[in-house]
């Protein structure tokens, strides 16, 4: 019973559109039919989105039952170095963003 494990990477646009943001992913299954996915890095291949913004996690944890999952979860955004994403977020400060919170980084991107 041994885990088969890959690396790959995702690519999305940058803010301005005129690079990209690569993420460094690995995913990993067994014979158990179990698997677990992540992301090792997340850099910023733009010249002027580098300058210009970060990448930040936000993590939550929602219960679920074992053989579901861990319930973790992470969401990476595309932020200005100017502004920190808190801890809790609210509706109202979405909209601070340039990138809108709902949209996940990585999100619509094909494996």
């Amino acid at each position: 019973m041994s885990w088969d494990r890959w690396e790959y990477n995702k690519y999305s646009k940058c803010a301005c559109g005129k690079g990209k943001v690569i993420a460094h992913c690995w995913h990993a299954d067994d014979d158990w039919n179990r698997s677990e996915s992540g992301i090792n890095s997340i850099e910023i291949s733009c010249h002027d989105c580098s300058k210009s913004y970060h990448v930040e996690t936000v993590h939550r944890y929602s219960w679920c039952p074992s053989w579901k999952g861990s319930g973790h979860s992470s969401r990476y955004y595309l932020v200005p170095n100017n502004i920190k994403i808190p801890s809790v977020i609210t509706k109202k400060m979405t909209m601070i963003f340039t990138m809108p919170l709902k949209n996940n980084l990585l999100g619509n991107i094909p494996k």
